[in-house]
């Protein structure tokens, strides 16, 4: 009986670090695209138009 308390609660303690570790590492690819979509915002035209045509 206790060996099954102890097992389900590792059960959920992993879960829980799961949700966590995924919602920071949403939360990290979410301020990347943001910075990305700023940079790109903030870039000269110049270095925009020879990222897209190939050289």
């Amino acid at each position: 009986m206790l060996l099954a308390h102890l097992m389900a609660q590792v059960a959920v303690t992993r879960v829980t670090l799961a949700f966590h570790i995924v919602d920071n590492l949403r939360h990290k690819v979410t301020g990347m695209r943001e910075a990305i979509a700023t940079a790109r915002l903030t870039a000269p035209i110049s270095t925009r138009s020879s990222k897209s045509s190939p050289s």
